[in-house]
């Protein structure tokens, strides 16, 4: 809803709780996994924020307590998700600072965690998200560094992802809206190498598609800004 100072009180109630958790009980992974994921929402809001610093800050804290779970679950799914999360958002702020080199380092990191998670379980939705949402990454970073091809690549394999996701849930807001955004991307992305009328279509699915989720949900901040 954009409420982001709310949403960031709320986190700060549950970062002691979830802290004490996790020293109380070190070799207990789930409560390191807790704890993690309440700092990476804490940088998430900051972000939204404008706070670069204090966002980096609070995800350079989240990957302490994933490293030492770690060391106790190499082969924990979750735990490589969550690492793949953080690498993601690093990522985005160092984008925003404009450090388009380590931020690529970090999506690339991301994608390799992404592909070894769909190859362990293909079929899990999460898994299938996190490696569009890699690709997109790359795919804006090869943009910005004038690669057309490889940006066009990136976000056509996004798409590809996000459409067969959409396809099985169809009723799935959060799903419609992942394609919407890959569709715009690619669209752009398609009109910047010439391909205007390409380009125009991935753009109009966009727009339609955020129209449609702005009725269905007319309270949602982020619908209204896709649109």
């Amino acid at each position: 809803q954009g409420k982001f100072a709310k949403a960031l009180d709320a986190y700060r109630l549950a970062e002691p709780l979830a802290a004490r958790l996790a020293r109380r009980t070190p070799s207990n992974v789930d409560h390191q996994l807790a704890y993690a994921e309440v700092l990476a929402y804490i940088g998430m809001v900051q972000w939204y924020q404008g706070k670069l610093d204090e966002a980096m800050s609070a995800f350079d804290a989240a990957q302490e307590p994933l490293l030492h779970a770690r060391t106790l679950a190499p082969g924990n799914m979750d735990l490589q998700f969550q690492l793949s999360t953080l690498d993601n958002n690093a990522g985005h702020v160092l984008e925003s600072r404009g450090e388009i080199g380590k931020a690529t380092e970090h999506y690339r990191r991301m994608l390799a965690m992404a592909e070894q998670l769909v190859a362990r379980e293909p079929d899990k939705v999460a898994w299938q998200n996190q490696l569009g949402l890699a690709h997109n990454n790359l795919a804006k970073m090869a943009l910005l560094q004038g690669d057309l091809p490889g940006a066009i690549a990136g976000y056509r394999a996004d798409v590809a992802i996000e459409a067969e996701l959409a396809k099985r849930d169809p009723r799935n807001n959060a799903q419609a809206e992942r394609l919407l955004l890959a569709h715009g991307a690619l669209g752009r992305t398609l009109s910047y190498a010439g391909d205007t009328e390409a380009g125009a279509a991935q753009l109009q699915q966009a727009v339609d598609e955020a129209e449609r989720l702005a009725t269905v949900e007319p309270d949602s901040a982020s619908f209204q800004e896709d649109i």
